[in-house]
């Protein structure tokens, strides 16, 4: 027989489950409910994914259902972008330090054809400005093309050059 104490105690008890989760929405369920002072338990579900319990007291219950963010921010996106110089993949790495997506990069390949690919991971809409902000840069990919030219241009010979020069005037006056 239950004394009153024990029903006392029951009705400023609570408990909240979350179910059906992928691993990474689970995750960040399980910060946040620590995070709340609960003490979270995950169990597989019938369906394959995961679920989230906590029971506490109603304060912390209710402090953990307040902090869950709505199912378009607790989604995370995970990608990546292969670029084929360093100085490419330092740039990326640096945007997405400065945004708090980036994972890692790694150097793929065999020499001296080595590519870089950087790792990001969080909020979709966070992955969408690290894209725009590396594909939007024109400027940068326009002094890349001229460096490259620049560098083929020296690899020429003076001597070259000039007859280069020369067969370039006579087709143009042959255009005309």
């Amino acid at each position: 027989m239950k004394k009153f104490k024990d029903y006392v105690t029951e009705a400023k008890m609570d408990n909240f489950q979350l179910v059906d989760m992928d691993p990474d929405t689970a995750r960040i369920a399980v910060q946040l409910a620590k995070k709340a002072g609960l003490t979270p338990k995950s169990y597989k579900s019938r369906s394959g994914g995961l679920d989230i319990s906590v029971e506490g007291p109603k304060k912390k219950v209710a402090k953990f259902i307040m902090s869950l963010p709505n199912e378009a921010n607790l989604k995370e996106f995970k990608t990546s972008m292969t670029y084929f110089n360093k100085k490419g993949a330092a740039k990326a790495e640096k945007i997405a330090k400065g945004i708090g997506i980036y994972v890692n990069t790694k150097k793929v390949g065999k020499a001296p054809n080595f590519a870089f690919t950087v790792y990001v991971d969080g909020e979709f809409d966070k992955i969408e400005k690290w894209s725009g902000l590396i594909e939007s840069n024109a400027n940068w990919a326009k002094s890349l093309e001229k460096i490259q030219k620049q560098r083929q241009l020296d690899k020429i010979s003076d001597k070259d050059k000039e007859t280069l020069m020369k067969i370039a005037a006579l087709l143009g006056k042959e255009k005309r």
